[in-house]
């Protein structure tokens, strides 16, 4: 998981050159880091316990993987791998498919039952005020736009060109530049709360630091220095 938050990162880094209409793109990919940044700190605060919750349900949803279908309207779509074992026949699996069922026998949506702020609250009551802080930070810069316009709203397109906000007098260019800089910085905020979650978790002091130098760098960025000097609510 740690490797899929690198990943992704770096693709946000290769679409940071500058500013434009790409920015809308990078909110999904900034959702990714934040929901995997927290899953990644909740199971280290969880411990074993939800650490084999997640092997439970990446084991169940594969299986069910090899047999899907759809109806919408007097559309039918079905997939079904001809080789799909018995479930009777795989240690465990039956138990695994049932834990992740509803009572009406459908399939969950989620994991866990906590949604992403309880996940954040038992994380920073384990690891602590700076992981809670972090990703509390990053959930808020960017977890209602980015349903927005991953859900292809009105909304989100108008928030994507700074049209939501009151931008009298303001470039729309650096307003999709604003935009910009949020997601790094969201991305960088749940980044650092990873990196103090090993580090509690498994006394990895070094990658603390170097979290911590990147995000002072990432506040040496001009973008945020002429927001503080000239505009300080702006860069409150």
């Amino acid at each position: 998981m740690v490797q899929a938050l690198g990943s992704s990162s770096h693709t946000l880094i290769r679409l940071s050159d500058q500013p434009g209409l790409h920015t809308r793109d990078c909110y999904s990919i900034v959702r990714s880091i934040v929901e995997l940044g927290v899953n990644v700190c909740f199971i280290v605060a969880g411990g074993e316990e939800l650490a084999e919750r997640a092997l439970r349900h990446t084991r169940q949803k594969s299986f069910r993987e090899l047999q899907r279908e759809s109806k919408i309207g007097g559309s039918g779509i079905g997939l079904e791998f001809s080789g799909r074992p018995d479930p009777s026949s795989i240690d465990g699996l039956v138990e695994e498919l049932a834990e992740f069922e509803s009572k009406s026998g459908q399939e969950k949506q989620q994991w866990v039952d906590e949604s992403i702020d309880k996940r954040i609250q038992r994380a920073g009551d384990i690891l602590g005020e700076s992981v809670l802080s972090d990703l509390h930070f990053a959930r808020f810069m960017i977890y209602r736009h980015s349903s927005e316009v991953l859900h292809g709203t009105h909304f989100g397109v108008h928030h994507c060109f700074g049209l939501t906000v009151p931008s009298e007098g303001v470039d729309p260019l650096n307003r999709m530049g604003d935009n910009h800089m949020v997601i790094l910085m969201a991305a960088n905020l749940t980044l650092s709360a990873v990196a103090t979650a090993v580090d509690c978790a498994y006394g990895f002091p070094g990658v603390r630091r170097s979290s911590k130098d990147l995000w002072r760098l990432t506040r040496e960025i001009p973008h945020f220095t002429v927001a503080e000097a000239g505009d300080p609510e702006r860069a409150k």
